[in-house]
């Protein structure tokens, strides 16, 4: 099936960061407001959209580096991130819990800035 969104958002917090236990830590707030398509089955055809959903959602992300001790003249780190997403308003009809996306990653700084 075709679905089709487009999403705005409006009241974006900008990124702040804020020390804690010897790390950087950066949190942002969202606010997605979205117009998600509906899918329709026509009896012969393609599927098509058959008209627009309106839906608020609440997102909340935070994110740190942990720079690794082997790695200091290297510049490897470990980068740690956790997003939630609450969906809010009338269209919501089961779940307001939407997604939890966990992020677990290993980099290395090729250039000194």
């Amino acid at each position: 099936m075709e679905t089709a969104s487009f999403c705005t958002r409006a009241g974006c917090l900008p990124s702040a960061a804020a020390p804690c236990f010897g790390h950087k830590f950066i949190h942002r707030f969202r606010l997605d407001q979205r117009h998600l398509g509906q899918p329709q089955t026509p009896l012969v055809g393609a599927p098509r959209l058959g008209g627009y959903r309106y839906e608020n959602r609440f997102r909340y992300r935070l994110l740190t580096t942990f720079p690794l001790p082997f790695g200091k003249e290297s510049g490897c780190y470990l980068k740690a991130s956790d997003e939630i997403f609450i969906n809010f308003g009338g269209a919501v009809a089961k779940n307001t819990f939407d997604q939890n996306r966990a992020y677990l990653a290993f980099g290395r700084q090729l250039r000194k800035t």
